[in-house]
């Protein structure tokens, strides 16, 4: 029967994450927003191009061309986002169900990992899962399954915690090297924001820890093996990082980064009016991903009335939670009894009140202190730190549960008016009696308040619970996991319409065989890219991440980083798309309708010239947009050209030399040149300096011309230029990682044989 007990949590957890995400596994619905117009895309291109056993390092379907491998938020190295190469269809797309079942798999991941922790803070089976339900599930990790980054960092969380501090308290290095191995692969899935979010919770109780111990005799004596311990986390976690980081770090120095104001990043700061929503997040409507049914979000910030600030600040973690994590908070400091976790209680409290601070932003005063620190004035939304709040209030709502089903004569008066305070708010906001003070506009008034009423329901009845838990003597697991279904069932009515998309993101990119054959290139036999969106007036023929999954080479895209100098930019919109070989060009016809027409003025995708100018300076792209000059015969170098050129010509001697493409990949591709005379040749291909040029197997510098174009001086003769793809960066990341990596294992290993051997 024992055995049986253990597996009833992990059994729960399956049920609830496939009760959940049912529409989604079975095909009716669907996630959407950043899932639909980026991730999908993005890990597409990345599983298909890793299944022919290539490394993506450059994208050339979008914005002309840009690196891919070191765009951190690809998270191409995150262990779990390369199994998707195994399921690469026939057509070379990869299934939505499937990046839907890798993602889901996460928030059941995230189950486990919370109950594990619990159970080694010795909260009981009931109060664990009570916990983990309202983690998984919260409105935060719910909403941003559209942002999988976040929720590969989240589901592991907790258990980098538990090894993390197992490593601490037992000066434990094995424990420390298993912490900082999961942080690491965590790392990698590519969402920093969290990352040092999460850091700053390792670090915070790591210097809780030391604080607590450093009067104690033992402690005091193993005080650099527990600094070793706490350290040594992040050091592994850096080294694994590595192979993603260092050409990361390099790329950002050639991206267009906007500078980060203070109000820029205070941007989705929560409001003090939002902490009705700990109770009654209805009360300021909802967001579906269902387009036919009416979105009822209201709420007003400085920037205007966004949509996604619905979904950047929403952080409902049920009312169980609430209830059960306020009582454990009272009875802490009510109770002058205090057991081995007071101090892990303690330690919650803290991180919840600072938690709750810093995602106030702007409206508050901690935000202001760290946004001076490095990093942390570097990203947006502070109101993502709330997941410190659910995680804490989750962890603390187990310990008030087993708090309250010991019993004691101290217990019902609290948990009495913790409950009868929660239901006082709950009746009020049904009752519309905060509306006006909110700003509901009138005409969605009765659209919220049909939506809380069930929830009520399910409210009074979970409250119900917890004052029968405090005033009877019932098994405590049993009402324990009543409890759970009544914390899932609330948070299912609360957050699942968000994932309920009807629109298969796949539909989205689908083309007509014909658009489909006209517009994807055989470089070999004919270069040109596709240009399908028009800005003046706003339209978009096709998604903006079409090229990723079709294969097709665009001028747009849609990702967070752009390089620097990204295109071209000539004195019209024709001229640009003419040097930047584009064969299909949107345009607005003279009936006002959008049509593709196709451009034979277009360059090819390589030519020679033997005529040019130095020009530098920060005023180089404004020079080309205000002067016309003629780029077939004349190029702008930002240096002195090395050789001599024969700029007065007899005769045409550019048009007469002879060039072929050989072959041509996203990582390589080759000519082969005949000229007559010394010349500089053209590739209409996006500078980037992890380029490299070969001529006849010799290197030689790749010049960036025309602004974001690369050339390279060719003497006269015959020459087979190779270009390649080669990072110097990733390489030694690389390197750095693999070492970490089969260090820690090795260390593991000696570990573990040296305790077998005593």
């Amino acid at each position: 029967m024992k055995n049986i007990n253990k597996y009833i949590p992990y059994t729960l957890f399956l049920i609830f994450t496939l009760v959940f995400f049912w529409d989604n596994i079975s095909g009716n619905a669907f996630f959407w927003e950043d899932f639909a117009e980026y991730i999908y895309p993005v890990q597409t291109f990345a599983a298909r191009e890793s299944s022919l056993f290539s490394l993506p390092m450059w994208n050339p379907y979008s914005f002309h061309g840009m690196p891919f491998l070191a765009d951190l938020q690809v998270g191409f190295f995150y262990p779990l986002n390369r199994i998707l190469n195994l399921f690469i269809d026939s057509s070379g797309n990869l299934p939505i169900n499937v990046l839907q079942m890798q993602i889901i798999f996460h928030f059941l991941i995230a189950q486990i990992t919370f109950f594990l922790l619990a159970r080694y803070w010795k909260i009981s089976l009931a109060g664990a899962v009570i916990g983990a339900v309202s983690y998984a599930f919260s409105s935060l990790m719910i909403y941003h399954a559209i942002h999988p980054m976040m929720i590969y960092h989240l589901a592991w969380f907790p258990l980098i915690l538990m090894f993390f501090i197992q490593g601490l308290n037992q000066q434990n290095i094995k424990k420390s090297i298993i912490a900082g191995l999961i942080l690491g692969f965590v790392m990698l899935s590519g969402h920093p924001q969290t990352t040092l979010y999460i850091s700053l919770f390792l670090g915070l109780y790591f210097l809780w820890n030391l604080f607590f111990t450093r009067n104690e005799k033992k402690e005091s004596k193993n005080i650099v093996l527990k600094i070793t311990s706490g350290m040594l986390p992040f050091i592994i976690a850096g080294g694994i990082f590595a192979v993603q980081m260092l050409p990361t770090s390099e790329m950002a120095e050639y991206s267009q980064r906007k500078e980060i104001t203070y109000e820029m990043a205070s941007e989705g700061s929560l409001q003090w009016k939002q902490t009705l929503a700990l109770i009654s997040p209805e009360l300021f409507g909802k967001v579906n991903g269902d387009p036919n049914e009416q979105n009822t979000w209201y709420l007003e910030f400085e920037e205007g009335r966004r949509m996604h600030y619905f979904w950047e600040t929403g952080f409902y973690f049920g009312i169980a939670s609430l209830t059960l994590g306020l009582i454990a908070i009272v009875l802490f400091f009510t109770n002058k009894e205090k057991n081995i976790n007071s101090k892990y209680i303690l330690f919650l409290i803290v991180m919840t009140i600072f938690g709750f601070l810093f995602a106030l932003g702007k409206n508050g005063f901690l935000f202001d202190i760290f946004f001076n620190l490095p990093l942390f004035g570097s990203f947006r939304n502070p109101a993502r730190m709330m997941f410190i709040v659910i995680f804490a209030m989750s962890l603390l709502s187990g310990f008030g549960f087993d708090r309250i089903v010991s019993g004691g004569k101290d217990i019902l008066k609290p948990v009495l008016i913790i409950v009868s305070l929660v239901l006082i708010v709950s009746i009020a906001s049904v009752g519309g009696m905060f509306n006006s003070s909110l700003g509901m506009p009138e005409n969605i008034v009765p659209l919220i308040m049909d939506g809380m009423t069930p929830k009520l329901f399910i409210s009074v009845l979970i409250l119900g619970v917890i004052v029968f838990v405090s005033k009877s003597n019932v098994s405590a697991k049993n009402i324990g996991l009543i409890l759970s279904v009544l914390v899932f069932a609330d948070l299912f009515m609360m957050n699942s319409s968000f994932l309920s998309s009807p629109n298969n993101p796949a539909d989205n990119y689908k083309l007509n065989p014909q658009m489909q054959s006209a517009f994807k290139s055989d470089p070999v036999k004919d270069f040109f890219r596709v240009n399908t969106r028009i800005y003046k007036p706003p339209f978009i023929a096709v998604s903006r991440n079409q090229g990723l999954v079709s294969s097709i080479m665009m001028a747009e895209g849609y990702n967070p980083l752009i390089l620097k100098r990204p295109s071209v930019y000539l004195s019209s919109r024709e001229k640009t798309h003419d040097i930047m070989t584009m064969k299909y060009e949107l345009v607005i016809g003279k009936n006002s309708q959008p049509s593709f027409v196709e451009n034979t003025d277009r360059f090819p995708h390589a030519w020679t010239v033997r005529d040019f100018r130095v020009e530098t300076g920060e005023n180089l792209r404004e020079l080309m947009e205000s002067e016309d000059i003629d780029y077939h015969s004349t190029v702008i170098l930002e240096e002195e050209a090395k050789l001599k050129y024969d700029k007065i010509r007899e005769t045409n001697l550019d048009t007469e030399d002879k060039i072929k493409l050989i072959s041509y990949n996203s990582n390589e591709y080759i000519y082969e040149i005949t000229t007559k005379s010394n010349c500089i040749f053209i590739n209409s291909e996006i500078f980037y300096h992890d380029w490299k040029a070969f001529d006849n197997g010799k290197e030689i510098e790749i010049l960036r011309v025309n602004y974001a174009l690369r050339g390279i001086e060719l003497r006269a003769g015959t020459h087979r230029i190779e270009y390649k793809f080669e990072s110097s960066a990733l390489a030694n990341g690389g390197i750095i990682s693999i070492i970490t990596l089969l260090g820690s294992i090795l260390s593991l290993f000696l570990i573990g044989r040296n305790k077998k051997n005593n």
